[in-house]
């Protein structure tokens, strides 16, 4: 009795990971498509407490939707903050800021109101924190020049919008760079002529005596900046870190840990003076994640720091996609159904559609998003927009009842390469995919490729809404890659690839 040709022999789970095998990573498995990838998707995991049974399903990223207008469409975002009010206890989206440039003219923006608070050619702002002051809630925004990257930076603070002011006095003396980071009420800088901590006195952002600071020595280094991982300072140099901690000395409270000094600069992130690269860390977790130029390594690496020993996050593959870029932009973070994820930004806006690389801790796995109306800038998932949607913040939704950036449906697609079976011809009478089955048409494309990834031809489009979500007449092939893609606002969740392959 002859089996049916509907029923599969081959099941092929889509949990692929990235497989850049070219030096060229970014050139060829992000913009031409030739190894294996995942773009605007993610993970959906269920565990059975009682069997321990787990399942995986590939499902659509939420979209966002339209969260508040500010300024105008001529301006160049740059820095999303929620603001908290005086008593430093109100709603962080209370008075939601967007900073950004129009002109010669630095702007911070609500929904409402517009002020300008820096008036200079080729400047930009560049990073933005909120610091606790005796109670109060403050904004310090650092403004860099984009046409000069050794000059001085100019910072401002603001517990009220729209009242910011200059820290000036001993501070603009300093050749600071990097952000600046705050600790048990004392805020801290990098000056890099001198590889100096500088801190300013204790609660408060504008007094910033000369004589306080303690240097950065056990390794001569260029300065780069500094991070902050909960009760300890990171200063960056450009070839190694050194970890400080409040000893509660005066008038500079740090003393290093000697133990944890490392050889991990901070590369490339410190070093774009030229883009809108905003925050060049960020705290996920237990752990601080950055960009870290590995010794012997010419390029930077997703790195964490947990406290107490650092850990190269990224693989050789992704390392591959990281080194071709010239610009690495801000690494920051998400919430993705509950799933906490660090994102790294490939373009600068206006760049689009914008590019960046996902990494779930959870599953520790990557995945490429793209938008063609926002970026990965922001905070607790709001984002600013790109292009002619610079003036509007974006909000990853909640409770998602669709699948589109704003009004705008996106593409997704998946692609990977078949297990082997040798090299002899085969043939492949059916194939198609296990999903969940969506609640009106939703059409995916099916795409094989049989010369390694170089071309790809379209062999069946399948309607997701089917039951059987199968397709028939797929050929012979010695080697094959598969695509599955789409474009749609509703959700899809695939299971698993399966055909009928016949040796």
């Amino acid at each position: 009795m002859a089996e049916r040709v509907d029923k599969p022999n081959f099941t092929v789970p889509l949990a692929n990971t990235y497989n850049t095998r070219s030096h060229m990573g970014y050139t060829n498995a992000v913009l031409g498509d030739l190894d294996q990838k995942k773009v605007n998707v993610i993970y959906e995991v269920t565990k059975n407490s009682l069997t321990g049974n787990t399942g995986l399903k590939l499902s659509l990223r939420p979209g966002v939707t339209d969260s508040i207008t500010y300024g105008d469409a001529t301006q160049s975002s740059f820095l999303y903050n929620g603001f908290l009010d005086s008593t430093g206890f109100g709603d962080p989206f209370s008075v939601p800021v967007v900073f950004s440039i129009l002109n010669t003219s630095t702007r911070a923006s609500t929904s409402s109101a517009t002020t300008s608070f820096h008036i200079q050619a080729n400047a930009y702002p560049k990073y933005v924190d909120h610091v606790l002051v005796n109670g109060v809630d403050n904004l310090v925004v650092q403004i860099a020049n984009q046409a000069n990257p050794t000059a001085l930076q100019t910072v401002y603070y603001s517990s009220t919008f729209p009242f910011f002011s200059q820290i000036v006095s001993t501070f603009t003396t300093f050749t600071h760079t990097g952000k600046i980071e705050s600790m048990d009420g004392y805020s801290f800088v990098m000056d890099r002529t001198n590889n100096r901590i500088q801190n300013s006195n204790i609660n408060t952002v504008s007094t910033w005596p000369s004589g306080n600071f303690i240097t950065k020595q056990i390794q001569q280094d260029m300065a780069m900046g500094l991070a902050k991982h909960k009760d300890k300072i990171l200063a960056f140099g450009l070839n190694s870190v050194e970890v400080f901690y409040n000893a509660g000395l005066s008038p500079a409270p740090l003393l290093s840990i000697k133990t944890l000094q490392a050889p991990i600069g901070l590369g490339y992130p410190c070093l774009r003076f030229d883009g809108n690269q905003t925050h060049y860390s960020t705290l996920l977790g237990d752990k601080l994640y950055f960009m870290g130029q590995h010794a012997g390594a010419p390029y930077p690496a997703l790195t964490a720091f947990d406290g107490n020993r650092f850990e190269k996050i990224s693989n050789s593959y992704i390392d591959k996609i990281f080194k071709e870029r010239t610009f690495i932009g801000s690494v920051g973070s998400m919430l993705v159904n509950g799933q906490p994820a660090v994102v790294v930004q490939l373009t600068q806006a206006p760049d689009n559609p914008q590019r960046w690389l996902m990494f779930f801790p959870q599953w520790n796995d990557w995945f490429e998003w793209n938008s063609g109306i926002w970026q990965p800038v922001g905070v607790q998932n709001v984002f600013i927009g790109i292009g002619t949607n610079s003036a509007s913040t974006y909000l990853m939704n909640r409770v998602t009842t669709y699948f589109r950036d704003g009004t705008n449906n996106y593409s997704w697609l998946t692609q990977f390469k078949l297990p082997s079976q040798g090299t002899h011809l085969k043939t492949m009478p059916m194939f198609g995919v296990e999903a969940d089955t969506a609640r009106s048409t939703n059409n995916m494309t099916v795409e094989f490729s049989d010369d390694d990834y170089q071309t790809w031809t379209t062999t069946a489009t399948i309607d997701l809404s089917q039951t059987r979500k199968l397709a028939f007449r797929g050929g012979g092939f010695y080697d094959r890659a598969v695509r599955l893609s789409g474009t749609t606002s509703t959700e899809v969740g695939l299971h698993n690839f399966v055909a009928r392959i016949n040796a």
